[in-house]
């Protein structure tokens, strides 16, 4: 129940990202693959590796391999905890970079299925089956980073990280206060 209001309050917003040459990018049009493809291509990764804080170049290939093919990366059990760990690494350390941030709860969006068609044949990679991925023990939620995007002043960055937020609180313990808070205060 609280994934649909959820998405009632956040649905109707229309959302849109410039491009680094100035080209205006309507993100409510667009499939999650699309968004994440363009935000991909805008992040400055080589900045991101050089810092040598938390990502490193066996990271960055694996998300590079996960924009080729995520159905293959998270089909992997190995790949798909490592993809899900570095996409909570990278939304709890890159929290100035909106396009970092917004990158990074699209893929979690995609990896659990929200907005896709899951009748197609690629359904079976995709789900609330990966929940356990985003958690420290299978159980309790990583949710640090989404309820600090629940904060951003960027819409779409609160709408993505609030539905993907809503879904994995359906199967795994976390701060649900912080978001029912949050949508309230909507």
């Amino acid at each position: 129940q609280l994934y649909f209001v959820c998405v009632c309050n956040m649905k109707s917003t229309s959302v849109a990202l410039t491009h680094k040459v100035g080209k205006h990018l309507d993100l409510s049009s667009m499939e999650k693959s699309e968004i994440s493809k363009n935000l991909y291509g805008q992040i400055q990764w080589e900045e991101i590796l050089r810092s040598g804080v938390f990502l490193q170049h066996r990271d960055h290939q694996l998300l590079e391999k996960s924009q080729v093919s995520l159905d293959v990366v998270i089909d992997n059990s190995t790949d798909s905890k490592e993809l899900s760990s570095m996409l909570i690494k990278i939304a709890e350390n890159c929290t100035s970079n909106l396009t970092v941030q917004q990158y990074a709860f699209t893929r979690i969006e995609e990896i659990l299925g929200i907005g896709m068609d899951l009748s197609s044949a690629d359904a079976d990679a995709f789900g609330l089956k990966h929940a356990h991925l985003f958690t420290t023990d299978g159980i309790h939620l990583m949710d640090n980073c989404f309820v600090r995007a629940l904060l951003s002043s960027d819409i779409y960055l609160q709408r993505s990280a609030s539905l993907g937020f809503a879904c994995l609180l359906t199967v795994c313990e976390g701060n649900i206060g912080s978001l029912i808070n949050w949508i309230l205060s909507k």
